[in-house]
């Protein structure tokens, strides 16, 4: 009967001690929730170049037909007790992942179908590299996402201006009310705007847009280093 008691007490410690262990590891894990970055390969071994996080990722299920420099989200969980180095983090799942392609800088509004004018919101944006991001929310009477781009009129922006202006086209798909809640990332590639840089270490991009709440400070800086353009992440929010 001793016996029995003994046993049964040392099989409810270990339970009890499993179960501590658990909520442990339970608490060294955090749920990195869509994270922008940059696909990079270098000498066959492809990583995610984590934006603000200052960390590369090594997932073992990204997408492989990803190319180099391809604009990505994704979200995964880190288990902090097993990571190599806190800028290295390797064998890592994808719970989540989606591109974000990286639209050109259109010369025209001929062929931009703007929609309805509804009020968005820009949460912050930020360049880098050649890429300028943006990180915006609004809302949608549909599931389906809103459309924008940058607008470059040259009759406006010459070289050698200071300051470049580049109106924001928002397609709304005719949305009416206000159902979903949306938070989109889009990004715009800025190799057209580097004769803007020649003669000059910095020009500052002037966002304009009547959908923008009119709080928001809508210029951002762009700046080469190097003579090149930068290759860290200039952010005005």
């Amino acid at each position: 009967m001793i016996l029995r008691v003994y046993t049964i007490s040392i099989l409810l410690l270990s339970i009890c001690l499993f179960t501590s262990c658990l909520d442990d590891n339970d608490k060294s894990e955090t749920l990195m929730e869509n994270c922008i970055g940059t696909v990079k390969i270098e000498n066959a071994i492809t990583y995610v170049n984590l934006d603000f996080i200052d960390a590369r990722l090594y997932p073992t299920n990204l997408n492989s037909e990803w190319k180099d420099g391809t604009r990505v989200v994704v979200t995964f969980r880190i288990d902090k007790t097993k990571q190599n180095s806190d800028k290295y983090w390797d064998s890592i799942e994808l719970l989540n992942q989606y591109e974000v392609p990286c639209k050109d800088i259109v010369k025209s509004s001929s062929d931009i179908i703007y929609g309805n004018d509804l009020i968005i919101g820009i949460r912050s944006k930020w360049i880098t590299d050649t890429i300028l991001n943006f990180d915006i929310n609004y809302t949608a009477s549909s599931p389906e996402s809103h459309v924008f781009n940058l607008i470059n009129d040259s009759e406006i922006n010459q070289v050698g201006k200071d300051t470049i202006v580049l109106q924001f086209a928002h397609n709304a798909h005719n949305d009416v009310s206000s159902v979903y809640e949306k938070k989109q990332y889009n990004c715009f590639s800025l190799t057209s705007l580097l004769p803007y840089l020649e003669k000059k270490d910095s020009v500052v991009l002037q966002i304009v847009s009547s959908s923008f709440k009119p709080e928001k400070n809508n210029c951002i800086t762009y700046k080469k280093q190097n003579n090149d353009p930068i290759l860290n992440i200039t952010s005005n929010k």
